[in-house]
C-alpha cells in the first residue's frame, strides 16, 4: 500500500535548520504529520529560550515606547522596532524576534531591517546563525535588499552581531534541493 504524505506549503526556518543537520529529518518535517517525542535536552533548550525572549522583549518594550508588534503595514511605515514579527514570502516561512530599522544604507530603500533572533544558549552555534540568515533571506525578499547583519541574543542578554553575506550562499534556495522535493 502506498505510504501518503502531508505536503506542508511552507519552507520554515525550522525546516531549513532541520536540512543543516540532517536532509532526512527535513525532509520528514516537510511531507509527514507525525510528531516525534522531543528529546529532553531539546525541550530544555526550548523553554529557556522562552524565558530569555519574554525578558529581552519586555527590556526592549520599557527601553523604546515606540516599539510595535509587527506587521506589513508598519514595516512599510519604517516603524524603528518591530516586535515577533512573522515574514511569509510565497512558500518561505521566518520568525523573528525583533526587526529593528538599520541605518540608510542605500537611497533607493527608505526602510531596511535586521532581524534578531533570541536563543536559550549562552554559546552560539551554527545552526542559529543559520536559522538567522535564513530569517535574513526571507526578509530580503519582502525588503528587496538583503540585510547585512543581524543580531542574536543569548542567556544573560549577551548579544552577538552576526555578519550575513557569507551565510546567504548556504541558504540560497537554488542550492538547497529541499526546495525541489517532490
Amino acid at each position: 500500500m502506498p505510504q501518503s504524505y502531508v505536503v506542508k506549503n511552507m519552507i520554515t526556518s525550522e525546516i531549513a535548520v532541520a536540512y543543516v543537520q540532517c536532509k532526512l529529518k527535513a525532509y520528514l518535517l516537510l511531507y509527514s504529520d507525525k510528531k516525534g517525542i522531543s528529546h529532553e535536552y531539546i525541550s530544555i533548550l526550548e523553554g529557556e529560550s522562552q524565558k530569555n525572549r519574554e525578558k529581552y522583549l519586555s527590556r526592549i518594550i520599557m527601553k523604546i515606547p515606540e516599539a510595535k508588534p509587527y506587521s506589513p503595514v508598519r514595516m512599510k511605515k519604517g516603524i524603528p522596532v518591530l516586535l515577533e514579527a512573522d515574514l511569509t514570502f510565497g512558500e518561505l516561512e521566518a520568525y523573528a524576534d525583533v526587526l529593528t530599522k538599520a541605518e540608510e544604507i542605500s537611497s533607493q530603500r527608505i526602510h531596511n531591517y535586521a532581524p534578531t533572533i533570541v536563543v536559550g544558549t549562552h554559546k552560539i552555534n551554527k545552526e542559529q546563525k543559520f536559522q538567522l540568515a535564513f530569517i535574513g533571506y526571507v526578509l530580503s525578499k519582502l525588503q528587496k535588499e538583503k540585510p547585512l547583519s543581524g543580531t542574536i541574543v543569548g542567556c544573560v542578554s549577551k548579544t552577538y552581531t552576526i555578519k550575513l553575506e557569507t551565510l546567504y550562499k548556504e541558504v540560497d534556495t537554488e542550492s538547497i534541493p529541499i526546495y525541489k522535493w517532490p
